[in-house]
């Protein structure tokens, strides 16, 4: 994240001091990706951060379980028999 909110402050800089530059399309496509990936990242933050204060240190349970969802539906997918004749 350190390395995108540097990306994004050349980015500003870069359009504000030369806005009419050739690099001007890529720097804009660049800056509002970034962007979102800080939107996004700031977003998930929060909702930690409130998560915490509502639930407290149970909140850590969140991400194990969520993290092996994958896994269990894989291993009920595999468990049930095949259908196909």
């Amino acid at each position: 994240m350190t390395g995108t909110t540097t990306q994004v402050m050349i980015d500003l800089a870069d359009r504000i001091h030369a806005p009419n530059g050739a690099e001007y399309q890529s720097v804009a496509r660049r800056l509002v990706q970034m962007s979102r990936s800080m939107l996004c990242f700031a977003f998930g933050c929060g909702a930690a951060a409130l998560l915490y204060n509502c639930v407290g240190i149970k909140c850590f349970l969140v991400p194990p379980i969520v993290g092996s969802l994958p896994l269990i539906l894989r291993l009920i997918g595999r468990s049930q028999p095949s259908t196909q004749s």
